[in-house]
């Protein structure tokens, strides 16, 4: 037994020292780019939250007229999509989108978005939970992260300071920090893993030619880890984690377990379930 545990012991560590030792191979170079941006943002009853990531999104210093913005109103049982219209009557560079349930099946976030990529024909897409915050320069730095060889820069998601209130989010920041720390050393060993739907961005030309979602349509989850997979294995775009703190996006804890254990839950293709917020 207890060689058994020296043995698990010592793999742990060296699967720590594996992304730890990537973390040290990103490299951060900036590029002065004015490339055109469009943001896209799924939301699913986002009525709480959507005003706040939309703001912040309006303030970017990055030029008003290379960057456009795209609520998906993702057949919202809420006032998600009268919230966003209201918001938006004077920003000529936000659309509303409507997304229709397919009665058929169900929806995931990856149909939304792709509904949204129909209107998009910028350089480069993001794309941003409704439920999160972007700093000023989100855009800008983000998209100084490209060379002509880059095909995919994913960006750091992290809890806003000051909403841990009990242990429990305690928990969740921990996690969240040992899922980030994992996606960056996997890139930083030219070996991509995971990465996070609110905060990515990509050439859209790189997303054609992955092939988008292919081969994941129906699967809930691969709006973001599959997506990059693609890039990856199908694709000679380099792909690249952007470790700048001004590219962090910051997002809310979860207040109960229950509402913890939904969002990390696979729900298959033919569940019929009441419409909730995805994250």
């Amino acid at each position: 037994m207890t060689i058994l545990f020296l043995l698990l012991g010592s793999f742990y560590f060296l699967v720590i020292l594996y992304f730890f030792s990537g973390i040290y191979r990103i490299s951060q170079t900036e590029f002065s780019h004015s490339l055109t941006v469009s943001v896209l943002v799924p939301a699913r009853n986002e009525q709480d939250q959507i005003i706040h990531c939309l703001q912040s999104l309006w303030v970017q210093d990055y030029p008003k007229e290379l960057y456009k913005v795209y609520i998906v109103d993702d057949h919202s049982s809420d006032n998600t999509a009268e919230i966003v219209a209201e918001f938006i009557k004077d920003k000529p560079n936000f659309t509303l989108l409507r997304h229709r349930k397919d009665p058929a099946r169900s929806t995931f976030k990856k149909q939304a978005l792709n509904y949204a990529l129909q209107w998009v024909d910028s350089d480069i897409v993001m794309t941003i939970d409704a439920d999160s915050l972007a700093l000023t320069s989100w855009i800008r730095k983000m998209v100084n992260q490209y060379d002509k060889d880059t095909g995919l820069v994913a960006g750091l998601v992290t809890f806003l300071p000051g909403r841990e209130k009990d242990l429990f989010h305690k928990i969740q920041t921990l996690e969240f920090a040992g899922i980030v720390f994992c996606g960056v050393g996997a890139v930083g060993h030219d070996n991509p893993l995971i990465c996070n739907g609110s905060n990515l961005s990509y050439r859209l030309q790189a997303f054609k030619d992955a092939g988008g979602y292919q081969g994941n349509e129906y699967l809930p989850s691969g709006d973001d880890d599959l997506l990059l997979q693609n890039f990856h294995n199908k694709t000679s775009w380099k792909i690249k984690y952007s470790i700048d703190p001004q590219t962090i996006n910051y997002t809310i804890p979860l207040d109960g377990l229950s509402e913890f254990l939904n969002q990390r839950a696979v729900v298959t293709a033919h569940n019929q379930i009441e419409p909730k917020a995805y994250h």
